[in-house]
């Protein structure tokens, strides 16, 4: 099943909203009402903890398999609402990610962390970036199930070159904010359409915590961090305000290339998120590469 919605939606403190007609309706001080259709709503991200969201509301966005993003008073999200979901199979196919073999888990991960770490070098060609050989070298050496952990290996020598060796992935600073808050949007994209296509978040390829209900967007969103990574980039120095969150908030409509064809990221990880799966379920079957347009 293919979803038409597209648009992100901001809400904030002074915003009051309801539904009207199967379109939400937003109203603010000294403005005119503005109005939305619910089925053209992908997300919406709740900025701020001061407002407030009638049940009703979050009915008819679930049913619209809406996210729906909460955030603190520091402007993090915080949680999630994620609709059931209507796929008529959806029981049919939670037996299918309970039977997913290790063997073939290590497979799809190797092909998923060669791809991230691919995304991880061409950023670092597309802003000129000087990539050196064990990046290369990385990828080349990652073994089924990732074994000797290329992957954080790569990681860390990439976010050295990309912001420097003082930088610190832990650390709580703006950099860091912003890099969680572009990874959360992500991670929401992904819990959507893993659940519009009827499965489970929470049953992972290779994150499989028990107290994480996002495990399989986890592990699917690995190719997809770059893009987040550099608008975190473009904005060194710069204040997380307001204006900054938008440009997270908004980067799943920007253009990218998907098995060679350009497309939103929006489209591109709905449609990846389908592959991946059918390749979980069909051995053999490679994965298509994500890349900047």
């Amino acid at each position: 099943m293919r979803t038409k919605a597209w648009r992100s939606v901001i809400v904030d403190a002074s915003d009051r909203i309801h539904i009207d007609n199967n379109r939400l309706a937003i109203s603010r001080e000294n403005e005119e009402e503005k109005y939305v259709p619910l089925n053209q709503i992908r997300e919406i991200l709740i900025t701020s903890n001061r407002g407030s969201i009638s049940l009703p509301v979050l009915t008819a966005l679930s049913q619209q398999n809406t996210s729906v993003i909460f955030c603190n008073d520091k402007y993090s999200p915080v949680c999630e609402l994620c609709g059931y979901g209507d796929h008529f199979e959806r029981a049919g196919r939670t037996l299918d990610q309970t039977c997913w073999t290790d063997r073939r888990k290590q497979a799809v991960w190797r092909q998923i962390v060669r791809q991230k770490i691919m995304q991880q070098i061409e950023l670092l060609r597309r802003l000129d970036i000087e990539v050196p050989e064990t990046m290369y070298g990385y990828n080349r050496e990652v073994e089924s199930g990732d074994a000797t952990n290329r992957e954080a290996a790569a990681g860390k020598l990439y976010f050295d070159l990309l912001f420097g060796r003082e930088f610190n992935r832990f650390s709580e600073d703006s950099m860091n904010a912003a890099l969680n808050y572009g990874y959360t949007i992500l991670r929401s994209e992904f819990d959507r359409a893993i659940v519009l296509h009827g499965y489970k978040t929470e049953i992972g390829i290779h994150h499989r915590s028990r107290q994480n209900p996002h495990n399989l967007s986890c592990d699917l969103m690995e190719p997809f961090r770059p893009f987040v990574d550099e608008i975190a980039y473009l904005n060194i120095g710069k204040r997380f305000d307001l204006e900054y969150r938008k440009q997270l908030i908004l980067l799943t409509g920007s253009l990218c290339l998907y098995a060679g064809t350009e497309m939103s990221i929006a489209n591109a990880i709905e449609q990846y998120t389908l592959d991946v799966l059918y390749s979980m379920n069909v051995p053999r079957q490679g994965l298509k590469e994500v890349r900047f347009a």
